[in-house]
């Protein structure tokens, strides 16, 4: 069992990985695992681009998670502001209500002394 093992082992060493190697090479890596491709056709200019594009991602992700706090917080200032305003439209409102009854009760007062005097003539 033991030579067996050794035997397979130096034959997979010497005939298959070479022959894979080979024929990976012969149609341009695509027979060979992502890992060797990456490693053989991959510039090192691109490994180092892909990891400045990283970082230039994680930079724009902040960027943008800031610029999201900064708008919700505008968004909340601004409903707060509104709302202020809708108790002050509230409140006027109740005002011009009350305003109103108030003169409707003094032209009612006065109707009614015009027409008890018409009544008397």
């Amino acid at each position: 069992d033991f030579w067996v093992h050794n035997i397979m082992r130096l034959f997979t060493a010497i005939v298959i990985i070479p022959a894979w190697f080979t024929l990976g090479l012969i149609s341009l890596g695509w027979l060979w695992p992502p890992q060797l491709r990456q490693f053989f056709w991959t510039a090192p200019v691109t490994k180092y681009a892909e990891a400045s594009e990283e970082e230039l991602r994680k930079t724009q992700v902040m960027l943008l998670d800031k610029e999201v706090k900064a708008l919700s917080e505008d968004i909340t200032h601004e409903l707060t502001i509104d709302r202020i305003e809708v108790l002050q439209m509230k409140s006027s409102i109740a005002d011009r209500r009350a305003e109103i009854a108030n003169e409707m009760r003094h032209i009612k007062h006065i109707m009614n002394m015009l027409f008890d005097q018409q009544a008397q003539h």
